[in-house]
């Protein structure tokens, strides 16, 4: 992120994320990470663990100390996993955004969209295009025009994002991409909080 005199604010984080053959997924949520005494790492943040087998969505915090040792598990009868959405579909989407842009009367602002073709991303084949919207000087206040771009590249098989990059001129620009992709059958101590977390259940109504 560059700021407004010029100095820039840059890092990273690294996450996991797993799915098996039922379909129950492990996705962690970052939220900070801190150095010990000896200046080493440690990865702090939320794990969601969604069964559709059991039908419940447990969420849990590591390394956040003794006191949030507590995975909440949610007992939801309705629960359905939808597969994700597939580039065509994304690319589609975007298509339709952008001509809601050129006919939707809002003149002020512009919106094209970009077929990128072919990559490979972690031994995988990816589908990919970019969207750029432009906002011209004045319309918000700013004395040059504004260009928010965002690229998104998507499994051809698997249908989950390889690499998405936001270029935001207020926010800054922010990477996600997939550098190790493992086929193998995730174990299945992942989709279960730690043995000495406290549990809370709870279900919610059909």
């Amino acid at each position: 992120m560059k700021l407004y005199d010029g100095n820039t604010i840059s890092g990273f984080t690294t996450l996991h994320q797993a799915r098996d053959s039922q379909g129950r997924t492990r996705v962690e949520q970052p939220t900070s990470c801190v150095t010990d005494k000896d200046h080493q790492p440690h990865w702090q943040g939320s794990i969601t663990v969604t069964d559709p087998v059991a039908k419940t969505s447990t969420i849990w915090q590591e390394n956040m100390g003794p006191l949030a040792k507590t995975a909440s598990v949610t007992h939801q009868p309705s629960l359905k996993v939808l597969a994700p959405p597939t580039e065509q579909q994304e690319y589609r989407n975007a298509q339709q955004l952008s001509r809601a842009y050129e006919h939707g009367g809002n003149q002020s602002e512009q919106m094209k969209v970009d077929d990128l073709g072919k990559r490979n991303f972690a031994g995988l084949e990816a589908s990919g295009f970019r969207t750029t919207r432009t906002v011209p000087a004045g319309a918000q206040g700013n004395s040059m025009p504004l260009t928010y771009m965002e690229e998104r590249w998507i499994s051809d098989q698997y249908g989950i994002i390889l690499l998405n990059i936001v270029d935001d001129p207020i926010f800054g620009k922010s990477t996600y991409e997939v550098t190790n992709f493992t086929r193998d059958e995730p174990d299945a101590s992942l989709f279960q909080p730690p043995a000495d977390y406290k549990i809370e259940e709870r279900t919610l109504p059909q």
